[in-house]
């Protein structure tokens, strides 16, 4: 059996085109426009389950706009030198003694005077949400916001920033680390339990409350079941049958467990598959071929479904 791949761009270049190319994914490209002043840029990158976190160093005077959004967002931390970031008007300053959100939008705007040296941590919205729901045992209350800026000068967000730079550092020093499945986890773990604990966020509360009676192996059994086939046409028979107890005990366990049935915890799990892959998609794609894709046959149905849980429609996502 092959080892697993190990996901590290490492980059360097000194004019815009090779900029563009290190910085842009085909699902959200990004431009770059350059002074006539020499341009050099440094990029280590590695990939951390869902997530990026990379290192890169610049010098020269460019801005960048992206072309396409997606459902991620861009931590920054920087260690020296500032920049303009602007996202639908509202303009904020990154500085090396505060870490700056910046939301995955088309438009979002960055003007860099450099030298400039930080930390960038390209975190998937979806996967973070699964994961503080796997931590919580429990539903989360509303879509998890982190805030837009926060102070690393000192308490918790100079802890953050330093767990990042180390993260980095090590897997730098010993990227074998991530040719290990069981590494691999923990490390995307540590990631996710960083911006959850050590950030304030309007969640907080949830973490405060009282765990709740560990969850079943069964139910954690049928939650992998549905992860590993979110592309087929799974039944509830199957899903029981997977977990290793009948229907109606695993509907009486995620009731009590997850406060939903396992019907809906599956079309949860596809809509957000189906948002990731709106959010993505290249042009002229088609909603419904992507609502299919993910287990969605009737359309109307799928239509007021994803409206109810992302407050707009499929197809207003994919002209993001």
């Amino acid at each position: 059996m092959d080892a697993p791949s190990i996901k590290q761009l490492m980059t360097a270049g000194d004019d815009a085109e090779a900029l563009e190319q290190t910085l842009s994914s085909p699902a959200s490209p990004i431009t770059v426009d350059a002074r006539p002043v020499p341009l050099r840029f440094r990029w280590n990158s590695w990939k951390l389950g869902a997530h990026t976190i990379s290192r890169a160093h610049y010098e020269g005077i460019f801005s960048t706009n992206r072309k396409e959004s997606t459902d991620k967002c861009v931590i920054f931390l920087p260690f020296a030198g500032s920049a303009l970031i602007d996202s639908e008007g509202k303009i904020s300053i990154s500085s090396p003694e505060k870490a700056t959100l910046q939301e995955c939008r088309r438009n979002t705007r960055m003007s860099l005077n450099g030298p400039r040296d930080h930390i960038a941590l390209i975190i998937d919205k979806a996967d973070l949400a699964r994961h503080t729901e796997r931590y919580l045992e429990t539903s989360l209350k509303g879509e998890l916001r982190l805030p837009a800026e926060w102070d690393v000068t000192s308490g918790t967000g100079l802890i953050f920033r330093t767990m990042a730079q180390t993260l980095h550092a090590e897997l730098s020093r010993h990227p074998d680390l991530l040719a290990q499945d069981m590494c691999r986890a923990r490390l995307t773990m540590t990631l996710n339990s960083m911006l959850t604990t050590l950030l304030p966020h309007n969640l907080a509360e949830q973490f405060q409350l009282p765990a709740p009676i560990a969850t079943p192996r069964h139910v954690s059994r049928a939650i992998d079941f549905m992860e590993a086939n979110l592309h087929k046409p799974i039944s509830l028979e199957d899903i029981a049958a997977a977990s290793g107890v009948g229907a109606r005990t695993l509907q009486q366990s995620f009731r009590q467990f997850k406060d939903t049935t396992p019907t809906v915890y599956l079309q949860s799990l596809r809509l957000e598959c189906v948002r990731r892959t709106l959010l993505e998609a290249p042009p002229g794609s088609s909603v419904a071929e992507i609502a299919a894709r993910w287990g969605f046959s009737h359309a109307g149905r799928f239509a007021v479904n994803y409206r109810q849980r992302f407050g707009e429609s499929p197809s207003t996502t994919l002209k993001r």
